[in-house]
């Protein structure tokens, strides 16, 4: 696979290759219940470069308000 990078995991607290993840959640409080709900999740690998990743989020959040 392209792109794989030394990454954290979680689990056991050991490196692995692998991707790290873009979350964006979203929180949304319905009387005193919040509740956290996933909004979009992609993977990326800072090898592809800063800037990539960065167009990718700033795309994705664009969508999102356009939508």
């Amino acid at each position: 696979m392209k792109w794989l990078i030394r990454v954290r995991y979680g689990n056991d607290d050991r490196y692995k290759h692998g991707y790290d993840a873009i979350d964006i959640i979203g929180l949304n409080q319905i009387y005193s219940q919040p509740s956290i709900f996933l909004i979009h999740s992609d993977t990326h690998s800072e090898k592809k470069g800063l800037n990539t990743v960065t167009n990718k989020i700033f795309d994705r959040i664009l969508d999102i308000i356009i939508f």
